[in-house]
């Protein structure tokens, strides 16, 4: 049977040894303009692009993917309904009571759906733009846009009053 002196002998005898462990070099073939070549042939910029490089992880795509329809079932499980009213109220700021909405949403945004869960909920004219496509792209640049959800809400008068990127943010909007 060995003393713990002699399991620790072992182990310093082997860190020792495991510092002079070299192995071979490899070498990575891996993608460039179109074709495949050894990443040690490319030029100095190509090899900075390559070390930025981020893998696709399918496993945490699907987590996260299963991540939001989970989301989604409990949204619909734990949301009460609104109380049955003429009109919900938004009043913000001096520059008056908000009319009408514009929803930015990307088709593979999960905090999209909540968003407009809530949307829903409010008794207020909206429009929905997908800024995934061109159109909707070109209409995010133009109000500064820099993610989705992002929610414009604006007055009678067309000017902006305030933005909201969550369903607490828009709940802390209402005033009955």
């Amino acid at each position: 049977m060995k003393t713990a002196v002699t399991v620790k002998q072992e182990i310093e005898s082997l860190k020792e040894s495991l510092k002079t462990v070299k192995g071979t070099s490899t070498e990575v073939y891996t993608r460039i303009v179109g074709y495949y070549r050894p990443v040690s042939n490319w030029n100095a910029g190509k090899k900075e692009e390559y070390a930025d490089r981020v893998e696709f992880n399918t496993q945490r795509a699907v987590e996260s993917v299963e991540t939001a329809q989970a989301a989604d079932a409990v949204l619909e499980e734990t949301c009460v309904p609104a109380p049955e009213v003429d009109a919900v109220q938004f009043v913000v700021n001096d520059k008056g009571n908000i009319k009408n909405y514009k929803l930015f949403y990307s088709d593979n945004c999960p905090g999209c759906p909540p968003v407009k869960h809530v949307l829903k909920q409010v008794n207020m004219s909206g429009e929905e733009i997908n800024a995934g496509t061109r159109e909707g792209f070109e209409e995010a640049i133009r109000f500064n846009i820099t993610g989705t959800p992002t929610v414009l809400f604006f007055n009678a008068a067309g000017e902006l009053v305030t933005k909201a990127h969550t369903p607490a943010q828009i709940e802390r909007l209402m005033v009955a």
